[in-house]
C-alpha cells in the first residue's frame, strides 16, 4: 500500500521564471509528470519544475532539500496549491519556499572568435563516437555525415539546412521553416526542441538577443500544438536568455577557452539525448559568429 505519509521539503534555490510564476499566481494548479527526482506543475500557464538535485537548476526550476525522492503516488492531475511561500502538491508534498534563494544566470563573457574556434575543436575531440546514434547531436560534429543512418536527424535535415542558412543570412526575419523541428523526436523535451533551445540561448551570449525572440516568436504559436507544454515553456526561457545553470556553464567556459571535459560529462546525463542535442544548437551558432567575424570583408 503506498505511503501516504506527508513529506516535507524546503527550497534551496529558485528560478527567476519560477518565482515570477510564484509571485503573481496563486489560483490551483495540477501536476503535469512526476519522476522519483522531479515534479512539473502547471499554475495557470506557468509551469514549474521541483527538483531533488542541484543539477537539475534552471529558470522553471526549485531546487528541494529534505527529500531524496519524490512519492511513488504523485500522478499527472493531482492538485497543486501555491504562493510564494509555499507549495502543497498531491495530499502528501509540503515543500516550504520562504527561505529560498533566487538563482540567477551568471552574465555571459564577451564572445572572442578564436576561442570560440579553439573551444569548438575541444568539443569535437571529446564527442562520444556514437553521439550521432540518437537525436541530434551528431550535428555538433564538423562533419556531420549521418542524417539517413538516424531517423530523428533525417527528418530534421531540411530544417537544420534552413536555420543554418537563417543564421548566416543576418537573422533579420523569421524562420518559418524551423516549425519542423517542433516536437520532433520523443520525451518531454524532444531532440528538435532541445537543438532550438541551444540555438536561442546562444543568440543570447553572441549578443543577438533580438534574433533569439524574432525566432522564437515565429515558432510560439506552433510549439503549443506541436510540442509539450513543458518544452514549450522552456523554450521561451531560452529565447529571453536563461537555460538551466549546466547549460550557462557551459557556454561560459566554451567562450573562454576553459577546459570542458567535467561540461561535457554532464551533457551526457542530461536525459537519452538532451544534452547532445543542446550541444549541437550551440555549436551551429557560435561557429557561424566566429567564422563570420573572422572573414575578411570583401
Amino acid at each position: 500500500m503506498p505511503d501516504s505519509r506527508p513529506i516535507r521539503g524546503a527550497a534551496r534555490q529558485i528560478g527567476p521564471d519560477a518565482a515570477r510564476t510564484l509571485n503573481t499566481h496563486r489560483s490551483p494548479g495540477d501536476v503535469i509528470a512526476a519522476f522519483p527526482r522531479s515534479i512539473w506543475i502547471g499554475l495557470a500557464s506557468s509551469h514549474l519544475c521541483l527538483a531533488c538535485r542541484d543539477g537539475m537548476l534552471g529558470p522553471l526550476t526549485i531546487t528541494v532539500s529534505g527529500i531524496e525522492r519524490f512519492p511513488v503516488p504523485l500522478n499527472p492531475g493531482q492538485p497543486v496549491h501555491g504562493n510564494d511561500q509555499s507549495l502543497l502538491i498531491g495530499p502528501s508534498v509540503h515543500i516550504d519556499l520562504s527561505t529560498a534563494s533566487l538563482w540567477q544566470p551568471a552574465l555571459f563573457p564577451p564572445p572572442v572568435p578564436f576561442r570560440i574556434l579553439e573551444s569548438l575543436q575541444q568539443i569535437r575531440r571529446h564527442l562520444p563516437p556514437d553521439v550521432h546514434r540518437n537525436g541530434l547531436g551528431g550535428y555538433a560534429a564538423e562533419s556531420p555525415q549521418f542524417p539517413r543512418q538516424n531517423h530523428t536527424a533525417h527528418h530534421a535535415h531540411a530544417a537544420i539546412a534552413s536555420v543554418r542558412s537563417w543564421l548566416a543570412g543576418g537573422m533579420q526575419s523569421d524562420c518559418s521553416r524551423a516549425q519542423a523541428l517542433l516536437g520532433l523526436g520523443p520525451g518531454l523535451t524532444p531532440s528538435g526542441d532541445d537543438l532550438l533551445g541551444g540555438i536561442l540561448i546562444a543568440l543570447h551570449a553572441i549578443g543577438a538577443g533580438n534574433a533569439a525572440r524574432r525566432l522564437w516568436g515565429g515558432l510560439a504559436t506552433a510549439a503549443q500544438s506541436q510540442t509539450h507544454r513543458i518544452s514549450s515553456a522552456l523554450l521561451a526561457s531560452a529565447a529571453e536568455g536563461c537555460a538551466g545553470k549546466q547549460i550557462h556553464g557551459l557556454i561560459g567556459s566554451l567562450l573562454e577557452g576553459a577546459n570542458l571535459q567535467t561540461h561535457l560529462e554532464n551533457l551526457a546525463g542530461m536525459g537519452h539525448s538532451s544534452g547532445w542535442d543542446t550541444l549541437a544548437g550551440l555549436v551551429m551558432v557560435l561557429e557561424m559568429y566566429a567564422l563570420r567575424t573572422l572573414r575578411p570583408a570583401a
